[in-house]
């Protein structure tokens, strides 16, 4: 299959950047998004202009982004920490760093994700193991590895968080998966001593049904059932492909139910649970994917924002210097928000495709 895909005029410049995180902000209808090496971008879709805040730290990838309360919008920065933003003018208001005190203070500042949980703020770091502030008394508690300790973090190099629909936290290391639970404060681990390179775990999602998936470096596709039961999941590979190993940086579940990965060598996947059935599309390069609404998935690229239409199998559509008109349609169309089965407000008749090698 081959697949055409353009790129948005109001997001053209960030086509030659790394693309290393997304947050699209329900509230706000901002798009923020996190560059390797190029700072932060807001796309402000009511005012239909892209801001940037290119004076991140030395140009370090940032690697989360995410709301905070109901007025806040935090980016973690693998290098720099913590950059804290209005979430309504998208201005930069503090940093939690290794250089700052009192309890902005933290112990590294390799970020790798960040995640509000209710009362609480949960900070992975790719060092120093996970830091929990308490948004009530702003102060915090660190989760770290103790050796020969099993009722502590397998690993101090955290990648990634999840929040089960049992409000149990899975953390997904370079040691495979812990997971805490906050009801009782028990750890479980999965993978700490697995033989088969599945330890490096570089991304977790929850489905519906509420199986845990994770994939990793050089690693299986896993599902973990809800009875803790593990399934290492054979994605038949694209015919006449060789063979290779899966390097998983991105798991989501569309609303059919279908389970989307990708990562920075292997190709865009959609695998159905039910039939088993996988199909590739041509985007490589993956580091972070959003599913919004039934039909759109954002992909967080190495060549810029790429706007996946899953009805239609086709990737975002950059109109040609000849088809301004056919840009504008797409504008007010847009993704934020986007209706049920929105093919973005196109006509088959208007769309013309340039292609993307």
């Amino acid at each position: 299959m081959k697949v055409i895909y353009r790129r948005e005029k109001y997001l053209s410049a960030l086509n030659d950047k790394r693309i290393q995180s997304l947050y699209h902000d329900s509230l706000t209808h901002h798009l923020w998004i996190g560059t390797f090496s190029h700072g932060i971008y807001i796309y402000n879709k009511p005012q239909k202009e892209l801001i940037a805040d290119k004076a991140v730290h030395q140009a370090v990838p940032v690697r989360s982004i995410t709301s905070v309360g109901t007025d806040r919008i935090w980016a973690g920065v693998d290098g720099a920490g913590i950059y804290e933003y209005n979430r309504f003018t998208g201005e930069r208001e503090t940093e939690y760093s290794h250089n700052a005190t009192g309890y902005k203070y933290l112990k590294a500042n390799t970020i790798y994700h960040i995640l509000d949980n209710k009362n609480s703020i949960w900070v992975c770091t790719h060092t120093a193991g996970v830091f929990v502030y308490n948004k009530n008394r702003l102060v915090s508690t660190t989760y770290h590895h103790i050796e020969n300790n099993s009722q502590s973090l397998a690993n101090n190099h955290v990648n990634c968080l999840l929040e089960d629909d049992r409000n149990r936290l899975w953390i997904g290391t370079n040691q495979g998966i812990s997971r805490y639970d906050q009801t009782d404060g028990q750890w479980r681990h999965f993978f700490q001593n697995d033989q088969k390179d599945n330890a490096v775990i570089l991304s977790l999602c929850q489905d519906k049904e509420g199986n845990v998936w994770a994939g990793g470096y050089a690693s299986d596709v896993i599902n973990i059932d809800r009875n803790d039961r593990i399934h290492i999941i054979d994605l038949p590979k694209k015919e006449g492909s060789k063979p290779t190993k899966n390097y998983i940086y991105a798991i989501t579940q569309d609303q059919e139910g279908n389970i989307w990965l990708g990562g920075i060598i292997n190709e865009l996947m959609r695998y159905n649970p039910t039939t088993h059935k996988v199909d590739y599309y041509p985007i490589k390069g993956i580091n972070q994917l959003l599913t919004y609404g039934k039909d759109t998935l954002f992909v967080a690229s190495t060549k810029g924002v790429i706007i996946f239409n899953i009805q239609t199998e086709k990737g975002d559509y950059l109109p040609s210097e000849k088809k301004r008109r056919v840009c504008n349609l797409l504008l007010k169309a847009s993704v934020f928000p986007l209706p049920p089965h929105s093919n973005f407000g196109l006509e088959q008749k208007e769309k013309e495709y340039s292609v993307i090698s």
